[in-house]
């Protein structure tokens, strides 16, 4: 099952996902890494001077942001590293985690911020490792209740197995899903149907993370439902008052062009829960 020793938290002034960072962290017993990342596109605008000054002031900024996350990790006993790097920021964020070997980001989502909506998006695109978006509001009190949506592809499936990590180190419960879109749904219901078919595909994926749960100890559930997909698994979290949704940021046959607009991106734009994205 998955591990995490080395986890990114992208620091932006605020608490959102520090708590949640340093959660894990500490579960884990993970080295926390803190990384300010500050772009200089603005600053690029203004005469060498100015932009100096700017830069500088970003700088210090970053160094005094790092510090306190050190300082909250610190009173939990984390081991931490601190950056600050200038560059545009899902880049900075994602070059750190490859150069570094982190195991996990996390990095708050902003909702209609505008400032920084784009990060968490663009940073779980591009990024190898899991991201974990949390959105303003979502409280780290541990994970008691994890859902993970599944459609039988491998990502479905790595998101499945740091579910039951993360279940099994907080002793909590596991609730598998798989979504048979309604236009499809409502077509004759043959055991060699399409329906059938998916259905059928939906019991096989769903058991396969119950089967990862049991093996590891951990209690779990499956259900395979009907509906728009990121509306089921939105109210299939509300009903089993999860944490956390864990799920595969691309499905069967998709790509990176393919992804604006996917299931996993209409969870995160519109989850209160923290979102766990896995490729």
């Amino acid at each position: 099952m998955a591990m995490y020793t080395d986890i990114l938290v992208v620091a932006d002034g605020t608490d959102t996902a520090v708590s949640h960072a340093v959660e894990v962290s500490d579960a884990f017993g993970a080295k926390l890494h803190a990384l300010y990342a500050f772009d200089p596109s603005e600053a690029d605008v203004l005469s060498e001077k100015e932009r100096a000054g700017a830069v500088e002031r970003a700088e210090t900024a970053g160094t005094e942001e790092t510090g306190r996350v050190a300082e909250l990790a610190a009173e939990r006993g984390i081991d931490t590293a601190r950056a600050v790097r200038e560059g545009v920021p899902h880049r900075t964020v994602v070059g750190y985690a490859k150069e570094k070997g982190i195991d996990l980001v996390v990095v708050r989502d902003p909702g209609a911020d505008a400032v920084s909506s784009n990060l968490p998006t663009r940073a779980m695109r591009l990024s190898e490792v899991p991201v974990m978006t949390v959105p303003d509001g979502a409280e780290a009190d541990g994970y008691d209740s994890v859902v993970v949506p599944t459609d039988g592809s491998n990502p479905a499936v790595n998101a499945a197995e740091h579910a039951v990590a993360l279940a099994e180190v907080y002793d909590a419960d596991v609730h598998a899903v798989y979504v048979v879109k309604s236009a499809v749904h409502d077509h004759e219901d043959a055991p060699r149907s399409t329906v059938g078919l998916l259905k059928e595909a939906g019991e096989n994926a769903t058991e396969e993370v119950v089967s990862l749960a049991e093996e590891a100890g951990v209690s779990a559930t499956r259900a395979v439902v009907k509906g728009t997909p990121h509306e089921e698994i939105l109210r299939h979290a509300e009903d089993f008052e999860a944490d956390l949704v864990s799920m595969g940021k691309l499905g069967p046959g998709a790509d990176e062009r393919g992804f604006v607009g996917s299931t996993t991106e209409r969870v995160l734009h519109r989850s209160d829960l923290p979102v766990l994205s896995v490729g």
